[in-house]
């Protein structure tokens, strides 16, 4: 009961929280991305991160979300999120490292959710049932560019989805510890 308490007001954060409609981040750069063609599903990530980070931070406490980019589309009556995840786990010790050591530690995946409707809800707020599924065994992989996180689904089935159901934004949820969450929806381009 817990977990769907949190789970409950995660999203309504997320959903009421920071949001626009534009592919700029914070500093007003544009290097956030959908890109999707008959192989894969391209999610570019700006995370302006340079230098070194912390996580499993001290003052953290044990399954905190501390970091986040991930990319939220609908799908029909399924919503998926995909991409990259780093919780406070027991026992963890804070850490400092790059970039690219912080997505080693974390995880990239896809998580697939059932839409429902709830009565009196607002249409931007998407209710859950239940946990989040994860997706085992999909073809998913990640790379840094410069200063851009960037996941690719290839998993064939997902990616004909995508392109049948043709939507035409992403909604983008951002978090570091320094920002908290951003959200913002992303053009989609077909190539």
């Amino acid at each position: 009961m817990t977990t769907k308490i949190a789970l409950v007001i995660y999203f309504l954060t997320v959903f009421l929280g920071t949001s626009s409609s534009h592919s700029q981040d914070r500093s007003g750069n544009n290097i956030n991305e959908v890109r999707v063609n008959s192989n894969k599903i391209t999610f570019v990530f700006g995370t302006n991160i340079d230098g070194y980070l912390k996580w499993y931070n001290n003052n953290v406490n044990t399954g905190s979300l501390e970091y986040q980019w991930t990319a939220n589309f609908n799908l029909g009556r399924e919503s998926y999120n995909a991409g990259f995840s780093i919780f406070k786990h027991p026992g963890a010790q804070q850490k400092t490292g790059t970039m690219e050591e912080l997505i080693n530690d974390g995880q990239i995946s896809i998580f697939k959710n059932q839409l429902i409707n709830v009565e009196g809800v607002s249409q931007e707020i998407i209710a859950l049932t239940g946990m989040k599924t994860l997706l085992r065994g999909l073809k998913i992989r990640s790379e840094l560019i410069e200063n851009a996180l960037v996941v690719e689904i290839l998993e064939k089935d997902l990616v004909n989805k995508f392109i049948q159901n043709k939507p035409d934004s992403v909604l983008f949820i951002n978090k570091t510890p320094n920002t908290g969450f951003d959200t913002f929806s992303v053009k989609v381009h077909y190539q």
